[in-house]
């Protein structure tokens, strides 16, 4: 992506925020799948030679960070489900948030925690939805996952394609950027606590409005300027 394009980018990422600011939170996961069908339109063709496929979950239990904007697209999601999937993620959000609240964000990182959004069948049911930093991370060999699952202390870091990470990284400061041209709220949250906040907290969505920390309970949070990686273990 050139210059022109990604100022184009950032625009429409803004125009779509600046609605979802008119229309309320209600329409938070019709802007997310918008936003995210451009990412994946030119991260698709990019993904030959990649390990991931359908039903492999090791990556589902890393730390994850996610904008308000994401948190608000699946808290969303989590009321449309269908009854026995909606039961399953209220309850793996509550069981997570009372085993991550005693940790550190080190030992959270270092800690296998099963998504909420995980199937019993290993397939993510917010896949529509799912965070820029889960559409970001791949590897290009599944015994890294693995080895990192088994031990999550190792050394050993995910060999990755450049240029689909590459891809990603532009999209991912896009939206950055066009949530600071809109005014919002601009952090990363701890996914699970801040997608807890987000169907608990009706304020939180006018806080995201006015540039202020959407979710302020929420203790595991980055700076724009503070972020090395959104998703996986350093």
């Amino acid at each position: 992506m050139d210059e022109h394009n990604f100022r184009q980018e950032v625009r429409t990422i803004t125009a779509d925020l600046q609605r979802l600011a008119a229309v309320g939170q209600t329409h938070a996961r019709e802007v997310a799948v918008r936003m995210f069908s451009r990412m994946d339109a030119t991260t698709h063709p990019l993904e030959f030679g990649i390990a991931c496929r359908r039903g492999c979950s090791y990556c589902c239990h890393y730390h994850v960070y996610v904008t308000a904007t994401e948190a608000f697209a699946l808290a969303e999601l989590v009321g449309k489900l269908e009854p026995s999937g909606k039961s399953q993620v209220e309850k793996q959000l509550e069981e997570n948030f009372r085993a991550v609240s005693s940790m550190t964000v080190d030992q959270h990182i270092h800690t296998n925690v099963r998504c909420a959004f995980l199937s019993n069948a290993g397939e993510c049911m917010a896949y529509e939805v799912r965070p820029s930093a889960c559409r970001s991370h791949h590897a290009t060999d599944v015994n890294s996952c693995k080895v990192t699952f088994e031990d999550t202390r190792s050394p050993l870091q995910n060999a990755m394609k450049a240029d689909l990470k590459m891809a990603s990284t532009i999209f991912v400061l896009a939206q950055e950027m066009a949530h600071i041209e809109a005014g919002f709220d601009d952090k990363r949250y701890e996914l699970t606590a801040a997608v807890r906040e987000a169907r608990a907290n009706p304020a939180s969505f006018k806080r995201y409005k006015a540039g202020k920390r959407a979710f302020p309970s929420v203790r595991d949070v980055t700076e724009p300027n503070a972020r090395d990686s959104e998703k996986g273990r350093d």
